[in-house]
């Protein structure tokens, strides 16, 4: 896990030290680094709200397609979530705080309007830990799946030349755990990441400028 940090941040580094490049045209390609927050829940573990904070750090590659279409991908190493903290009053809820460690394989069509840029996308995660840092769940990583989909809508907003903001929703496409949930005690029913994750998105070259 260092390792990889270390790699990909190396990587980042790497890019930010290329020159800034012109305008791209179509069938050009573009990338972009986006450090983001998220900010994340699991459907299915009986609590509710977005109290579990993760991030994302990745690397973005476009293609234009013309007529202000942008085909993208890339790759980020992003944590996600859930956590409950101890309630004195519902000493019954039992406390837990479910930290998810893994690799993104994005992609996203994406339309420029102006100011504004949006469109669908989807996410192929690959399960790099996963663990109860309250300690109660042991084996939490083996009962999760290896890899995982999330379909994702994407909003994004161009505050400067090469500076996007990005708003993006995130949702699992299907049951995070192995097999069948029903009668666990963790995860009483499926379980299904729930994500809204901003993000600064930092463009070295743009076909949509």
């Amino acid at each position: 896990m260092k390792k990889l940090s270390v790699a990909l941040s190396i990587f980042i580094a790497l890019l930010f030290c290329q020159q800034l490049k012109g305008q791209a045209k179509k069938g050009e390609f573009s990338y972009a680094v986006q450090p983001a927050v998220n900010f994340c829940q699991i459907d299915g573990d009986g609590d509710g709200g977005f109290r579990k904070f993760g991030y994302s750090l990745g690397v973005w590659i476009g293609r234009g397609m013309g007529k202000n279409w942008n085909s993208e991908t890339g790759f980020a190493f992003s944590t996600r979530g859930s956590r409950r903290a101890f309630d004195p009053e519902n000493p019954g809820n039992a406390q837990f705080n479910y930290h998810y460690s893994m690799i993104d394989i994005p992609f996203f069509m994406v339309k420029y309007a102006g100011s504004f840029h949006f469109g669908p996308g989807i996410r192929t995660t690959f399960l790099l830990s996963a663990e109860d840092k309250e300690g109660f769940y042991n084996d939490l990583k083996s009962d999760m799946r290896g890899t995982g989909l999330l379909g994702c809508v994407m909003l994004g907003y161009k505050w400067k030349q090469k500076s996007l903001f990005r708003l993006e929703y995130q949702y699992s496409l299907q049951s995070i755990r192995k097999g069948n949930t029903a009668g666990n005690l963790f995860f009483p029913t499926g379980v299904y990441h729930h994500v809204v994750s901003l993000g600064y998105c930092l463009q070295f070259s743009s076909a949509n400028e």
